[in-house]
């Protein structure tokens, strides 16, 4: 078969994204294909390039990394698989004024910090350089980012905190990535955190014996050192064990929280002892340490070196009136639950999906009751689980990494942007009023949107939606503000599972209550009731129908 000219780009996308889940082992995204090929039904050449095209080239829906948002890399933050092309004008804005160069003492503090203690085991990756075309991103130690000119040198750098995503991502217990650049014959080292990166000054291999030999110490220091000096959580690891009778499911979350923010174990205990329904319940949690000493970004990672006496890597965005990014010291927190589910994104029918949104907001209603405000209503954030028996929820909501007490002190105000940018309200993305629960409850609609435009995936059309992820807020803004005064060029695009006449009616009527001006002035009880009295009508017509 020979494609044709319009899937000639996004084809060699697809395959590398294929090579890469059959390289990992991931097989769960080759069950539409494998179903296709098998189907009794034919199909032609263009028809299956263009579902090739559609399953493998995933959109995505980055949560944003901005000192106004805890949440990151620490845990997935895609809503699909995303190629690397993807994220990196996301990344290029959210790093911004956070990748300090030229850090006094960085490498020579490296090489100190070096304790020989043990060699990684032979069967994971060992190699300062590595290939991401023989080797599995679980693997990589080091990352390294070559140039031609010491001209790339920003460039290159930028470039190498786009990978080092994706090692957080697959390596999640991982507290800093420690990554090489080499420009031409001027390297420099990189420590990348959960609060951007700092370099080492240039270093030039060739101009001299003594850089050289640092040179050559810091490769055999990759080679040869234990995985803690490389970022690696060293209180968390692998052992082999007889599993539990009877078993328990448990979700280990880590993240990384600004230091004056109160930690999420502390409200999640809260809000378990309360028993507030269609919440993850609460077991444990704890603030990290090792070697009697918190782990935090600014003395633990950056082992208190000054790095704000380095320089700042070039201005990358073009967005003028968004606000700067900021340094801020983060510290790691681990909890664990005791509810394991899937997102919502896996639900099989739309009946399903409105069960699984009416116990989600029943269960932020809940939880502004109890004196908390979620402020980060993604689909990841939104779970299912169909064999949950009593207590255990069938829907629920986790993650409040960064929720804050309410109501809001008048003192306390927050008119800054929190949460996952595509999922946010045309109010939050305007900066005009504080975050209300109103925000909230209009992030559920965007949920309903993007899970009704993306699922299932091998029914997915080409639609605008799937592009948030890298527009600027004011255009988002401006978009999202004509789609709730014309919802019908959202439902469009619906799959065929989604499209169905009761629920393209209840998003109707969905975003004609969140597109009215007046919705702020609404009590939380009458926005509340309203809303879900709509799903439940709609799913009880929907479910007469099936």
């Amino acid at each position: 078969m020979t494609p044709s000219n319009s899937f000639t780009n996004q084809l060699p996308k697809a395959t590398l994204r294929i090579h890469q889940h059959y390289r990992t082992n991931f097989l769960q995204p080759f069950e539409p294909l494998i179903t296709v090929i098998f189907s009794e039904e034919a199909k032609s050449d263009p028809e299956m390039y263009q579902f090739i095209d559609k399953e493998f080239n995933a959109p995505s829906s980055h949560r944003s990394f901005t000192p106004n948002s805890v949440r990151t890399c620490t845990t997935p933050s895609l809503e699909n698989s995303s190629l690397l092309e993807d994220v990196y004008p996301m990344l290029k804005n959210e790093l911004e004024n956070l990748m300090y160069t030229n850090v006094p003492d960085l490498a020579k503090s490296f090489i100190q910090q070096y304790r020989h203690a043990f060699v990684t085991p032979p069967d994971k990756l060992d190699g300062a350089i590595v290939s991401k075309d023989r080797y599995d991103i679980r693997d990589v130690l080091v990352p390294v980012e070559l140039k031609k000119n010491t001209s790339d040198a920003a460039e290159a750098a930028r470039c190498l905190a786009k990978y080092v995503y994706e090692v957080f991502n697959a390596q999640p217990t991982r507290s800093y990535v420690v990554g090489v650049t080499l420009c031409g014959t001027s390297m420099q080292l990189w420590k990348l955190d959960r609060s951007g990166a700092i370099g080492s000054e240039p270093l030039d291999i060739k101009e001299n014996e003594e850089n050289f030999n640092e040179f050559l110490s810091l490769i055999i220091l990759f080679l040869t050192s234990n995985e803690q000096v490389l970022g690696f959580d060293p209180t968390f690891f692998d052992i082999d064990a007889e599993t539990c009778n009877p078993p328990r499911h448990i979700k280990i979350s880590h993240s990384w929280q600004p230091l004056d923010r109160t930690p999420e174990g502390d409200m999640l205990s809260e809000v378990t002892d309360k028993e507030v329904p269609h919440m993850a319940r609460y077991y444990h949690h704890e603030d990290v340490h090792v070697d009697g000493m918190k782990v935090d970004i600014q003395s633990y990672v950056r082992q208190g070196l000054d790095f704000k006496a380095g320089v700042i890597v070039g201005k990358t965005s073009d967005h003028a009136k968004e606000p700067h990014n900021a340094f801020i010291n983060r510290i790691h927190r681990r909890l664990i639950l005791r509810d394991v589910g899937e997102p919502i994104t896996n639900v099989d029918s739309p009946v399903r999906l409105l069960e699984a949104l009416e116990g989600c907001i029943k269960g932020h209603q809940a939880l502004l009751a109890a004196g908390f405000l979620h402020r980060d209503i993604p689909t990841n954030n939104l779970m299912i689980n169909n064999q949950a028996v009593p207590p255990a929820p069938k829907s629920f909501l986790i993650d409040l990494d960064l929720a804050i007490g309410y109501p809001i002190p008048k003192d306390q105000v927050h008119y800054t942007r929190a949460g996952t940018k595509v999922f946010m309200s045309v109010n939050l993305l305007a900066q005009v009023c504080e975050h209300d629960f109103a925000d909230d409850l209009e992030s559920f609609f965007w949920v309903l949107i993007w899970i009704c435009i993306h699922y299932p995936a091998n029914e997915r059309k080409k639609s605008t939606v799937t592009n948030w992820s890298q527009m600027n807020p004011e255009s988002l803004k401006q978009s999202k503000r004509d789609y709730l005064r014309h919802p019908d060029d959202l439902t469009k695009d619906f799959t065929s599972l989604y499209a169905k006449s009761d629920l393209i009616n209840c998003v109707h009527e969905f975003a004609k209550i969140m597109g009215d001006p007046g919705v702020r002035g609404d009590q939380p009880a009458t926005l509340y009731s309203t809303i879900l009295k709509l799903l439940e009508k709609s799913r009880d017509k929907l479910s007469k129908r099936e």
